[in-house]
């Protein structure tokens, strides 16, 4: 079900495992975590486009973090501004590279994937005043007329 959904939301590189998650460990391969209790914890409140743009321009402190893959950015483009590349399906082995001084801006196409990769950092060492997301995505600042650069 999670793969179809995944294809439907344009993402073209999808595989399954027939068996799921149970299928998968009963042939004793690894599973990083089963513990997904970071799925329901409360978030910040994301930034709208406008806000967004305005603290980029103001306070250094603000770093975008795109987490789309490399096939969205190149068809969509992305936010210019000090910004990062973290695919949110390698976040949870890159995120050790994420800077702790900086308030992180995660954004993808729709916001539909942010509030996730936020309750995963928050749970692995991140504090709840240095994450947040873009509301509504690329998708809302491409909507409001804001500037975004082609790769």
């Amino acid at each position: 079900m999670a793969a179809g959904q995944a294809v439907d939301m344009g993402y073209r590189d999808v595989h399954w495992y027939k068996g799921g998650v149970a299928g998968w460990k009963k042939t004793h391969n690894f599973v990083e975590s089963s513990d997904y209790s970071y799925a329901t914890r409360k978030i910040p409140a994301p930034l709208a486009a406008g806000e967004l743009q305005q603290k980029l321009k103001t306070d250094e402190r603000y770093i975008l973090v795109d987490i789309r893959d490399e096939k969205s950015r190149k068809k969509l483009g992305s936010i210019q501004g000090p910004a990062l590349q973290f695919p949110v399906y390698r976040l949870h082995m890159d995120y050790n590279n994420l800077p702790e001084d900086k308030i992180l801006v995660l954004y993808d196409i729709r916001s539909k994937q942010a509030p996730a990769a936020i309750r995963y950092l928050l749970k692995k060492r991140f504090y709840f005043i240095n994450l947040t997301y873009l509301k509504g995505g690329l998708t809302a600042w491409k909507a409001e007329g804001l500037p975004v650069v082609a790769h």
